[in-house]
C-alpha cells in the first residue's frame, strides 16, 4: 500500500485538484498530469476518499508525524 498523504502531496505539487464527488472523484489538472497519475489514482481511490473525508484534525496530526520522523532521518 502507498502512503496517501504523499501521494495527494504529489499530485497537489503536480497541479491537480482532487475532490470527493459522491462516490467518485473529481479530478481537476492539465490532461497530461492526470494521464500520469490516473493508473495510482484508480489503484487507491478507496483510500484516497478515505483519507480525504477523515477528520481534518486527524490530517494534520498525520502530517506532522511525517515531518518527524522525515526530521530524525536526517
Amino acid at each position: 500500500m502507498t502512503d496517501v498523504p504523499l501521494l495527494l502531496a504529489e499530485i497537489i505539487r503536480a497541479g491537480l485538484n482532487i475532490e470527493i464527488s459522491g462516490p467518485n472523484l473529481e479530478i481537476e489538472g492539465p490532461d497530461d498530469v492526470i494521464e500520469r497519475f490516473l493508473p495510482l489514482i484508480k489503484a487507491y481511490k478507496i483510500e484516497i476518499i478515505q483519507y480525504l473525508e477523515s477528520d481534518p484534525a486527524d490530517r494534520i496530526l498525520d502530517a506532522l508525524n511525517q515531518y518527524y520522523t522525515l526530521i530524525h532521518r536526517l
